[in-house]
């Protein structure tokens, strides 16, 4: 069975005889059966024309940001104006560069001064990589200032007028935007004629991307506002075209942009596809509208549907619509299942390039499309849908307005994550004025109005996207509405539950990916990232505001269970005076969910990275409480203390007196304990003050609960807030690190000075040193918005009971209202499936034959079933009750057969996917069957896992089927 469905399309008559979808919504809003066919083919030389002249004029006002009344669109002029002058008196007449922004070391400090750092090189020198990175860098922005200067001429509202009064002055900005082309254009074949090779992907040479991309992107933007400027200024056309059609011809140089839109292939070491295929494909654009091309428009609009097509042993769109990148080669140089989580990141910039598109061509036929072949083997080719589907599981991974940290790659290490692309593409896609407002379009603005709800993000939207929002009609929108759901992502190990008051997001790790990355410096200390973290949010900005993610302790991420010593974050090794990445994954391909879409519970086996650590970690997200569960802790070989992090929080929040305590529940005693007041922080080392027998701790208005009773650590301490510890540079390590260096250049520092430390909250169990574990299992419970009453109460009567934790199978069961719930998982065990048994008076006897993750949820008298597999294997498992159920409509992954006192569940699972059902009690009739989710996949069992011992029930998969016309992974170009 496939992960894809088909959509409906109607190809109707659009402006000027445009091809121009209509859409007709179905259940899920994102199409149906026959879908748009490509139009481009049969238009005319003139409707190409016209269709090049509407993407011309939109893309030209989103560039100019003229949306909203005449007072609006002359506000965005004058600030253009403004900006253009500001720029204009930077420009050295002679030399037609922005020169005098390097300081006296020759640094550039706005990235301009090309021909200064060109210079330090010296004629036949190589030079530094960073150097000739900031070469490439300051060449884009002497572009993009150039662009400035244009944007400030173009289509002025008829009531501005020059400040100055000075009727030469807009002819004045064409020729000082031309003479900055010139240059930039010059020094770029200077640099060129010195290092033929510097757009290779050669570490020791340069970074590829400014070369193809980031240079190349701002090239052609300056080239297509300068032909813009020619149409709007018939005087200057002649002129423009020429500058436009000689460095369009030099820019098709091999290597820089090239003559043909790059399409989907590998050359050494780099890749063109996801973001990166999206941004080259970018300049094409620019390029294409630019010199009116209507065939390099047509390979813009092909290399752009095949940046949204959904893909399978490749980076990009994963077939459960989320987002990973930096797929590594293997041994024999091919491709495999490996990647990077990367919903945030390179995940965010291709929604928003891919936003930007749609908006720009949704009514030429230039449009992204979703394509059905008649005939075909493989006839449905989604490209849009894809798309909008990405976008909704990136605002499903964000909450008001903050994206999840951790699905953010190494740019974690870059300290943004308050707007993110996302923001920005739901701006773009809510603004778009589509017949009959399809369901998806209204659930977006749902997400966005409850993002814009909150004024710092607001304020940090791109001018451009406020002017769009400004110009929207929002009177149709819904109102404000948090969602409510359990998602699971299985390509990507990553779970995320929201509720209107809180959202909780964890990753796991297993044999299909690679916990982070160590690129171009970045994410230095993020090997623990997938060892069971998890995010936590009631606000959205606690880990995003403040710098609070750069203090972070990266040795004692939330959740996860690690061997503390001062290299355990450390994502390197310093080899010969170079850093050498430490990342690889799992050892077990044992990772994934089951979820009834509300509720789910998650699980994997831990190997951790360079450590010889094992455990066994599963999680029950619940209503309003979520468990952790660690068993089965295993470190022979360890030197330094084994470790599972009950929470690292960014203790902010202040009280009437200025601080807001944090209290500690005791078998027979309670603590309270200033939040402005270090404890248990030495100046080195971990620190931590012990309490034996902890029942519950609540800070800032979250509790934690220890059903078992644990000997707590606690540590209240100001952590350094400093970037550049995480992403570059020669850095001292604080703390217990002090004096391990790393040999890297030392031109950077944001290590703040004047406020440059955040209290935290550290909780921890110690499970005793390695090679001696003591402590094997350990269990907590994360209760958001909960107080000291509240939890005191969950002390004298816990409605959560840990029923099994050990190293065959975990269960927790909770009660809530008039619903019971039990999840259980069964772990992976060499041999013959083995049976593990519960037993509820709720439920009767529960007994799971084979390894899986199930849950159960008991409602009067309807039970629902949960269950996954969690490998992209196949598996065949039983689930066994003790009570007489009765069975409606089942899906295809769940055959039954029951009796008064005994009903026998039969699963087929597979593809990380949930099985689910509901059952009702012997003698009700039965319920409904379950409606389709598109967050929930369908059973999928043609993608397989590489194997591992202990198969436990697996059944062999089908060969698997890739994904789109470029056929497989292995066959492109």
């Amino acid at each position: 069975m496939s992960l894809r469905t088909s959509w409906r399309w109607v190809l109707v008559v659009c402006v000027g005889g445009l091809g121009c979808g209509i859409e007709q919504p179905d259940e899920d809003g994102l199409g149906g059966d026959d879908l748009e066919a490509d139009a481009l083919g049969s238009l005319t030389a003139a409707q190409k024309a016209q269709a090049i002249a509407v993407m011309r004029d939109r893309l030209l006002d989103f560039e100019l940001s003229s949306y909203g009344t005449p007072a609006q669109r002359e506000a965005t002029a004058r600030r253009l104006f403004s900006l253009a002058q500001q720029r204009l008196a930077k420009l050295d007449p002679d030399t037609g560069e922005f020169s005098d922004d390097v300081d006296a070391n020759g640094n550039v400090t706005r990235r301009h001064g090309c021909r200064a750092l060109l210079a330090r090189h010296g004629v036949g020198t190589d030079g530094s990589k960073n150097e000739k990175n900031n070469v490439g860098s300051c060449l884009e922005a002497q572009y993009l200032m150039a662009a400035d200067l244009l944007a400030s001429s173009l289509r002025p509202p008829a009531t501005f007028a020059d400040p100055v009064g000075d009727p030469q002055r807009f002819s004045r900005q064409l020729a000082a935007a031309l003479k900055a082309i010139d240059s930039a254009d010059q020094l770029t074949e200077t640099v060129y004629a010195r290092y033929p090779d510097i757009h290779l992907n050669n570490p020791k040479q340069t970074n590829w991307f400014f070369w193809q991309i980031g240079l190349p992107r701002g090239a052609t933007r300056a080239l297509f506002l300068l032909q813009m400027y020619g149409l709007t200024h018939p005087p200057t056309a002649a002129r423009a075209r020429a500058t436009v059609v000689r460095i369009a011809a030099r820019l098709g140089r091999p290597g820089l942009l090239g003559a043909e839109v790059h399409r989907l292939g590998f050359t050494k070491g780099y890749h063109y596809s996801g973001a990166n295929l999206a941004w080259n494909t970018q300049a094409h654009q620019f390029l294409g509208l630019a010199l009116g091309d209507a065939a390099r428009l047509t390979e813009v609009r092909n290399a752009m549907e095949l940046s949204a097509q959904m893909q399978w042993r490749l980076p990009g769109i994963q077939p459960d619509y989320s987002y990973r990148f930096h797929n590594p080669a293997n041994a024999k140089g091919g491709l495999d299942l490996v990647g990077q989580l990367y919903i945030g990141g390179y995940g965010e910039a291709q929604v928003e390039l891919l936003a930007q598109y749609m908006f720009v061509t949704d009514p030429t036929a230039f449009r992204l499309r979703d394509v059905h072949v008649a005939g075909a083997a493989k006839p449905t080719y989604e490209y849009r849908s894809n798309f909008i589907r990405l976008v909704q599981t990136g605002a499903r991974a964000s909450y008001r307005g903050f994206l999840d940290p951790a699905t953010k790659g190494r740019h974690v290490s870059h300290g943004n994550f308050s707007v993110s692309g996302y923001t920005h593409a739901m701006v773009l896609l809510a603004a778009m004025k589509l017949s009959g407002t399809p369901p998806w379009q209204q659930s977006l603005r749902a997400e966005l109005g409850v993002a814009l709800a909150r004024p710092e993000i607001t304020a940090n939207l791109g001018p451009k996207y406020r002017a769009v929002l400004a110009a929207a009609d929002r009177s149709s929108w819904p109102a404000l509405a948090e969602a409510t759901f359990f998602d699971h992502y299985p390509y990507v190990d990553y779970s995320v539950l929201r509720r209107p008051d809180f959202f909780l997001a964890q990753r796991m790790l297993s044999s299909r990916m690679l916990p982070g990355e160590l690129l171009v410096d970045g994410n230095m200390f993020g090997a623990r990232q997938a060892d069971g973290r998890y995010t936590l949010a009631l606000e959205g900005g606690e880990y995003a505001q403040h710098d609070t993610g750069g203090a972070l302790d990266w040795k004692l991420l939330p959740g996860i269970t690690t061997l503390y010593r001062a290299d355990s974050a450390d994502a390197f090794k310093v080899v010969k005076g170079a850093l050498k990445p430490q990342y690889r994954t799992n050892e077990s391909a044992f990772a994934g969910a089951a979820s009834d879409g509300l509720t789910g519970v998650s699980a994997f086996v831990l190997d951790a990275l360079n450590t010889g650590l094992q455990a066994k970690k599963s999680t029950f997200f619940f209503e309003d409480a979520v468990a952790f569960l660690v068993a089965d802790v295993r470190c022979p070989s360890c030197k330094g203390e084994v470790t599972s992090v009950v929470q690292q929080w960014p203790l902010l929040k202040a009280g009437t007196a200025g601080e807001r305590p944090v209290t500690v529940g005791q078998a027979s005693a309670r603590v309270s304990l200033p939040q402005g007041r270090e404890v248990g922080a030495p100046d080195a080392g971990r620190g931590g003050v012990p309490y034996a027998d902890t029942r519950w701790v609540v800070a800032d208005a979250v509790g934690y609960f220890f059903p078992g009773g644990e000997d707590l650590r606690l540590r209240i301490k100001k952590q350094l807030a400093c970037w550049d510890l995480l992403s570059r540079q020669k850095a001292e390590l604080p703390d217990e690190a002090a004096g391990r260096t790393l040999p890297v250049q030392p031109s950077h520092t944001r290590c703040f000075t004047s406020q440059g430390t955040r209290p935290f909250l550290t909780l921890w169990v110690d499970h005793g040193p390695g090679g001696a574990v003591s402590t094997r299992s350990t269990s907590w419970v994360v209760v958001p918005h909960a107080t000291e009453a509240q939890m005191a109460q969950w002390q004298a009567r816990s409605p959560l009971a840990v029923l099994r934790n050990d190293a065959t199978a975990a269960a927790v069961s909770y009660r809530r209202a008039d619903t019971f719930s039990v999840g259980l998982v069964a772990w992976p065990q060499a041999g013959a499936p083995r049976a593990v048994e519960l037993a509820q008076p709720e439920l009767g006897k529960v007994t799971l034959t084979g390894s899986a993750v199930v849950q159960l949820k008991k409602q009067g008298t309807t039970l629902g079933i949960a269950a996954a597999y969690p490998r992209l294997a196949a598996a065949k498992v039983k689930l066994t009750l003790g009570r007489g159920y009765q069975a409606g409509t089942l899906p295809e992954c769940a055959r039954v057969s029951s009796t008064e006192g005994l009903t026998t569940v039969s699963l087929t699972l597979g593809g990380g996917a949930t099985c689910r059902f509901k059952l009702s009690d012997w003698g009700v009739p039965p319920p409904p069957p379950e409606s389709a989710t598109a967050r929930v996949l369908s059973v999928d069992t043609t993608v397989a896992d590489e194997p591992e011992s202990g198969t436990d029930g697996e059944v062999e998969p089908e060969e698997a089927e890739p994904y789109g016309p470029e056929g497989d992974a292995s066959e492109a170009p």
